[in-house]
């Protein structure tokens, strides 16, 4: 008995048209979508190198965890992705989960759970994958939710993180972004410390995950993405659309790279080396 053939990969972000502006553009924004793919700039960049991780998983998950999910797009990548597997969509966020449910009923994707909780409230599990991207910055007390998020691994299970820098290097000048600073609030709140590095690295290894990957990522190449991306955006949404195939382009530019001291980012992979024994 063969067995069966693996589904193929899925076009990444392919339901973004049935959300937000391209969805009250109706069939037009759909037509759009189908052109040029998934629109946010910065979330496109970050796709593509959580693509490339998940490209070297094996086995393929069977119980998989998007902590800090949004409004999904990464939880139904994962779920097309793995038909197989029970895909967890979780956020704090009522709205976002809402709007995810009603795409996933477009969609009828069943094997996709969105659940309204927050990071700190993550059960004990078995998942093979849990991912979280740019979601832990917004936490202030972060080692307490790695720890929940190691207890919800199977033993040999992935993590995958991915975190905003405190300090965003700007190519324009900084006061241009001030309505995004804002935005991004974590930044401007004392009580919400941010990772480093080491500090990153320290913690995930005395909770016995072994870092496996540990990226700074968001170079040059990202920068000029993003900034360009925002300041177009802000003052034409006709010009934005007309511009987002030269933007991903460059967002993709920096993919190929990886800065060393000094990107915007960081990207994590570590592995659950045993099981927990804690009383």
């Amino acid at each position: 008995m063969t067995n069966p053939a693996p589904a193929p990969i899925p076009r990444f972000g392919r339901w973004q048209a049935r959300q937000g502006a391209l969805a009250r553009l109706g069939a037009v924004g759909r037509l759009y979508a189908n052109l040029v793919g998934y629109t946010q700039i910065g979330g496109y960049g970050r796709s593509l190198l959580f693509r490339r991780l998940l490209d070297d998983l094996s086995p393929a998950p069977r119980s998989i965890l998007d902590a800090g999910c949004g409004t999904g797009d990464f939880a139904l990548y994962l779920a097309e992705r793995y038909p197989q597997a029970t895909v967890v969509a979780a956020d704090s966020d009522e709205a976002a989960i809402q709007t995810l449910r009603q795409t996933q009923a477009t969609a009828e994707i069943d094997n996709l759970r969105p659940v309204v909780r927050r990071h700190e409230d993550t059960p004990p599990g078995n998942n093979n994958l849990i991912i979280c991207i740019d979601a832990l910055q917004y936490v202030p007390d972060k080692l307490a939710v790695l720890e929940r998020f190691a207890a919800a691994l199977a033993t040999g299970g992935v993590l995958i993180l991915r975190m905003p820098r405190p300090v965003q290097r700007r190519l324009f000048p900084a006061h241009w972004f001030v309505g995004h600073e804002i935005e991004e609030r974590w930044r401007l709140d004392a009580a919400i410390a941010p990772y480093d590095r080491a500090e990153l690295r320290h913690d995930l290894e005395a909770l016995r995950l072994r870092v496996e990957k540990l990226l700074f990522t968001t170079g040059w190449w990202g920068r000029l993405a993003f900034e360009l991306s925002y300041l177009i955006a802000t003052r034409s949404r006709i010009a934005f659309a007309l511009a987002v195939p030269a933007l991903k382009f460059c967002a993709w530019l920096d993919t190929l790279g990886r800065p060393k001291r000094d990107g915007d980012g960081l990207l994590t992979l570590a592995v659950k080396t045993e099981a927990d024994d804690s009383p």
